[in-house]
């Protein structure tokens, strides 16, 4: 995905409110990803 657009998707917040990436458009944004079975292998 290397000079792409991200794919719209919606994310959930720690009180569930869903989240979508044109909600922070301009702004700085880090998403970290992992799969939790593997995080403290």
């Amino acid at each position: 995905m290397i000079n792409e657009s991200a794919p719209e998707f919606f994310l959930p917040d720690r009180y569930e409110k869903e989240h979508s990436l044109l909600d922070f458009y301009g702004k700085w944004l880090l998403l970290a990803c992992y799969f939790a079975d593997e995080a403290f292998a």
